[in-house]
């Protein structure tokens, strides 16, 4: 382990017997005995020790946002794809069993056609100095979109935020995603009365609520509207709690990262997955310079990068 602290390596020196402490991320890439890593740094640092690690010939799971613009992300996809290395990114929600029951759902047409996706993820909480609302708390919310939906062809990003506490940093920010036939909208606020993380899926057969904060973290509506004859016609059908097996997401997450080296396959949240979500912060962050005028973006299945 290496941490630029001395006190926290004597805690975990001290926790774990055996654990080799070191304050030189250098003393790990340099190590022929060590064939992967973890960054969990300020995000700041994501990139370049990322860059490091791939370089010396380590797989790499570096936490959200891999870096802090699509130039650098890209980078770090074609690094590892040259190198044959294995590029998980921290997008930790994608590993939670109801996300992944979510997910199921959607993709067997449990919910029918998806006509949008609301995500709110609040909190008066830590306030970052190293990135805005936007990059701290939105990745979470745009994983579990492209997740659920995919990506393909156009998206249509709008987004605007203010800054309260400094002049350089949103503080609040809404994003609305506008895909071919389904729209999207994501608030995101670390200037909250209340802890929020929800996911609302509304399709043509059913709805969806995804809580993280909950008791019952899912639950599948069976509610609806339509147009019949020219009138509405409302379906306000019950409620279903929808169970799944428990499991902690960060440990799904380590297991994907350790599965994806031993098979030599791309986890869930491979680099790709992160990059595509760098090229949304970066034009949400241009609409918010331009007031909120919408910026386009095109997605190539060929070479699967957004341009």
């Amino acid at each position: 382990m290496c941490d630029l602290d001395p006190e926290k390596l004597i805690k975990v020196e001290s926790q774990y017997k055996g654990v080799n402490c070191v304050t030189n991320p250098d003393e790990i890439f340099s190590s022929k005995d060590i064939d992967a890593v973890v960054i969990s740094t300020p995000s700041s640092f994501h990139y370049s020790l990322a860059k490091k690690a791939l370089n010396s010939g380590k797989h790499v799971f570096v936490e959200k946002p891999m870096a802090l613009n699509a130039k650098e992300g890209e980078e770090l996809v074609e690094l590892a794809r040259a190198k044959d290395l294995r590029l998980l990114v921290g997008h930790v929600l994608l590993y939670h069993p109801a996300v992944q029951t979510l997910h199921r759902l959607v993709m067997e047409g449990e919910l029918g056609d998806i006509h949008y996706i609301h995500s709110s993820r609040l909190n008066l909480g830590k306030v970052s100095f190293d990135e805005s609302v936007l990059w701290n708390l939105a990745p979470h919310d745009l994983s579990i979109f492209f997740y659920l939906l995919g990506l393909e062809g156009d998206i249509v990003v709008s987004s605007t935020g203010h800054s309260f506490l400094s002049e350089d940093r949103v503080d609040i920010a809404h994003v609305t995603l506008e895909f071919k036939d389904i729209f999207g909208n994501i608030f995101v606020s670390w200037l909250h009365p209340r802890k929020i993380q929800q996911t609302v899926v509304i399709g043509t057969k059913k709805m969806a609520i995804f809580d993280d904060r909950a008791p019952h973290k899912l639950i599948l509506y069976n509610k609806g509207a339509k147009i019949i004859n020219g009138k509405p016609f409302l379906n306000s059908g019950g409620e279903k709690i929808v169970d799944f097996e428990q499991s902690e997401p960060l440990k799904n997450e380590c297991r994907s990262f350790i599965e994806s080296i031993i098979y030599k396959k791309d986890p869930i949240t491979e680099g790709m997955q992160g990059l595509r979500i760098l090229e949304i912060l970066e034009a949400a962050e241009e609409s918010i310079l331009k007031k909120g005028a919408p910026v386009k973006l095109s997605y190539k299945s060929k070479k699967g990068v957004l341009i």
